[in-house]
């Protein structure tokens, strides 16, 4: 912007026919236009000044625009509002539960999980499956902590009419686990319930954390999947030395049977243990981890039972290796019958290609019973994509061999979704 010539032009003009006066009042006023002229100046100085520094600005703007790191920023910056705005939201949330519950209200979480499953035997069809919708329940008072699962799955249904006729039923409605705890020590805690057996697929089990779509072969067919009783668990890693440790839980609970949680078949009781030794990393990984598991009870006819499994759990950053054995005996009381032999393993590796995405393979056995031939093999390939850490999607392909001629051999594929809740 440019003070316009005709402004100087007027000035100069009024100038002159004030001085052919020589009044005092002319004088006067002759002063106060050179007063305005000088500060139109400097406003006409400071205007240049100012688009220069625009024009500046104006360069550094498309540099900065031109940069690669201005998208990143502008993606954390989005990043952190909407993590502003959920923080926001759970706050409103939590202080409507002050309101009506104080500060002791109970947590609430979960899963869902939605399958397909389609194979090339004879007698089978692709199939959608509403596998599992899990709700987890938590409350913390104190060092006393609660916790527990109950999931729906396939889409339990239960309708029936006059009186315990059931017209009509589907699906299972399970209490997963359940159980109170009191946490003493890192060294020394309590818990007591329906307890999950501290196998590590068992306790990993969850879609949202598994790798896989399908199951190993044996798992949850030698080992109980959870037991009724009392335990005792702690850890020593971290506690008496930086670079290794051993974890422990002991058991005492019911043995098997079909009412686990109301009654006991026999007197006897389960026991049993873990023990879990965190190897020295070496500073080459990021998780090195051998557990051994021992169950010892007695079924419903009075079988003896002795249940034992291995496993070794590595990774790093980008490469996870996990592998277990188990293997179950039931020492029968009538000797005609003999042993009664029943194991299985899995070898799983994956890597991680991307932050999102882990290619994986598992390598599969078991064997219901050594004495008859009813071995069977599972080879798979898959890829597990997370484009969030609340969302797993899952694909492999597969093959299964039976060494019962009664059972033929398959290809097959699973696919899932599941969300965390």
């Amino acid at each position: 912007m440019r003070i316009p010539i005709l402004i100087f032009v007027i000035f100069g003009v009024m100038a002159s026919l004030l001085a052919q006066e020589s009044s005092p009042e002319a004088e006067k006023m002759l002063k106060t236009l050179k007063k305005y002229e000088n500060k139109f100046k400097k406003y006409e100085q400071r205007i240049e000044e100012l688009e220069a520094e625009v024009g500046d600005l104006r360069d550094r703007f498309d540099e900065v625009e031109s940069d690669e790191r201005v998208e990143e920023l502008r993606g954390e910056v989005e990043e952190l509002i909407d993590e502003t705005q959920g923080e926001v939201i759970e706050e409103r949330t939590i202080s409507l539960l002050n309101r009506y519950f104080g500060n002791s209200y109970m947590s609430l979480g979960g899963y869902f999980n939605v399958e397909y499953l389609n194979d090339d035997k004879s007698d089978s069809t692709g199939r959608f499956r509403l596998h599992r919708v899990s709700l987890f329940f938590q409350k913390r008072v104190g060092q006393f902590n609660f916790f527990t699962e109950v999931e729906f799955e396939d889409a339990p249904k239960f309708e029936g009419e006059g009186g315990d006729e059931i017209e009509e039923a589907r699906g299972e409605i399970i209490v997963e686990q359940a159980w109170a705890e009191y946490l003493y020590h890192p060294l020394l805690n309590f818990r007591a319930g329906l307890i999950l057996l501290p196998e590590y697929y068992n306790l990993n089990h969850y879609p949202t954390t598994t790798f896989a779509t399908n199951d190993p072969l044996h798992s949850g067919n030698i080992l109980p999947e959870e037991i009724l009783g009392v335990a005792i668990y702690g850890d020593t890693y971290g506690e008496l030395h930086p670079d290794f440790g051993i974890g422990y839980q002991l058991y005492v609970s019911n043995g098997e049977n079909p009412n686990i949680g109301k009654e006991d078949v026999n007197e006897n009781k389960a026991v049993g243990g873990k023990l879990t030794f965190h190897m020295p990393l070496f500073g080459l990984l990021d998780i090195f981890d051998l557990g051994v598991n021992v169950y010892v009870g007695e079924d419903d006819e009075d079988n003896r039972d002795f249940i034992w499994n291995f496993e070794a759990i590595i990774e790093t950053e980008r490469i996870f290796f996990h592998f277990e054995y188990a293997e179950g005996r039931k020492d029968f009381d009538v000797s005609a019958n003999g042993l009664e032999e029943s194991y299985g393993y899995y070898a799983f590796l994956g890597y991680q290609l991307t932050p999102q995405h882990v290619v994986f393979t598992r390598y599969e056995f078991f064997d219901e019973d050594r004495s008859d031939e009813e071995r069977i093999t599972r080879l798979l390939f898959g890829v597990r994509y997370r484009p969030l850490p609340e969302i797993s999607i899952k694909g492999e392909i597969f093959r299964e061999w039976h060494e019962d001629s009664d059972e033929e051999d398959f290809n097959g594929i699973a696919l899932s979704f599941t969300m965390l809740l």
